[in-house]
């Protein structure tokens, strides 16, 4: 869906019940990887661009990183971290701008939640790959949620 849009449902063309409307990314604005931060209280040394769910750069990215959650972009876009580190990057960024460079990550074991279109909400394995991940956020590319993710 396009920033700052107001698409109806009708536009989603994949079905509400196939696309991913939202995703978790806890922590921020600290930087965490591998469920542990990299550095709890310096924010100047390491931290994502964005914060809370409700406040500016809040996005999120699909780009994913390698295992580490270091280098970007990669195949991992669940749990390897919950953001690129722009500590010490000008303002704005020269990739992100004032953009957020958060990625998908939860605190729990094995992957991260999701919210459904329709209202539900799903567990996606931290297993899952960069490219099946975007395919679910697309509303009209014809892929179909499956229920073993």
């Amino acid at each position: 869906l396009k920033r700052n849009s107001r698409p109806k449902f009708s536009e989603v063309f994949d079905g509400l019940s196939n696309t991913i409307m939202f995703a978790e990314s806890a922590g921020r604005p600290f930087v965490y990887r591998k469920r542990g931060p990299v550095l709890s209280s310096d924010l100047t040394a390491a931290r994502v661009n964005g914060g809370g769910w409700c406040r500016p750069a809040s996005e999120i990215t699909i780009s994913g990183s390698d295992r580490s959650g270091v280098n970007f972009p990669g195949p991992i876009v669940i749990n390897a971290t919950n953001g690129e580190n722009v500590a010490g990057s000008p303002f704005p960024h020269p990739f992100y701008g004032t953009f957020g460079s958060s990625a998908i990550f939860g605190f729990h074991p094995g992957g991260a939640h999701v919210a459904i279109g329709d209202g539900s909400a799903r567990f996606l394995n931290e297993g899952m790959q960069t490219r099946e991940f975007a395919k679910l956020v697309t509303r009209d590319g014809g892929e179909l949620m499956l229920s073993n993710f």
